[in-house]
């Protein structure tokens, strides 16, 4: 009779044991897929055309911002417009964000 529990008891922990790891592997598997997703995530934000060095405006946009302004990375790559200056930025109808009062000029 001790011996029948004993088994029995043994045999539950097993299943637990087994149910237990089996979620754990799908947590880890639900983990790894979201890890993925920010990986891949970042790897567009890095070959993002909007870079400091440039002058950028949404395509929606009139204002243009440099692309280290925090405005400029709001704009999703696929909406940017990146000039290689304000000028150039004018001449499409942008007009200048305070980010960049130290490059413009009043337009003329």
């Amino acid at each position: 009779m001790f011996e029948g529990a004993f088994k029995k008891n043994v045999e539950q922990s097993f299943l637990r044991a087994k149910k237990d790891i089996y979620d754990a592997f799908n947590l880890i598997a639900q983990l790894q897929k979201r890890v993925d997703e920010l990986e891949d995530k970042l790897r567009v934000k890095e070959h993002s055309p909007i870079q400091p060095k440039y002058i950028v405006a949404s395509r929606k946009s009139r204002i243009a911002h440099q692309g280290s302004c925090v405005f400029a990375k709001n704009i999703k790559a696929s909406n940017a417009r990146v000039f290689n200056s304000i000028e150039n930025a004018r001449a499409s109808g942008r007009e200048p964000c305070s980010c960049l009062s130290h490059l413009a000029q009043p337009a003329i």
